[in-house]
Formats: C-alpha cells, structure tokens, sequence
C-alpha cells in the first residue's frame, strides 16, 4: 500500500485523509511506541542499560 498515492487510497476508502502517508513512515512509527520491549532506539537503548546493570 505504501506504493500508492493519497489520490488511490481514497478510490478505495474516502476515510484516508490528508495524514494518510505518514503511516507509511515505518521508522517513525517504530520510534513512536512506547510499550516495555520495543524495538525502537529508545526502548533497546533502555533494555541495553538494564543487562550492562545486571552484569555489574
């Protein structure tokens, strides 16, 4: 889908609005959740920092 244009998503759904492609960013979407065991950089930065404390 991310191959597509805002103009062909709407042929198919007249929901998807102008904010549409941004969904399409997967690394931004990655780096925004939040939830413990993420794979952003953010949440393997603090998984990093908890096993270098457990091998203190």
């Amino acid at each position: 889908m991310d191959q597509l244009s805002k103009q062909q998503l709407q042929t198919v759904d007249g929901r998807f609005g102008d904010g549409v492609m941004s969904c399409f960013d997967y690394g931004s979407n990655v780096e925004h959740r939040t939830v413990k065991g993420v794979t952003g950089r953010k949440g393997v930065e603090k998984q990093i920092e908890l096993i270098v404390k457990m091998l203190e």
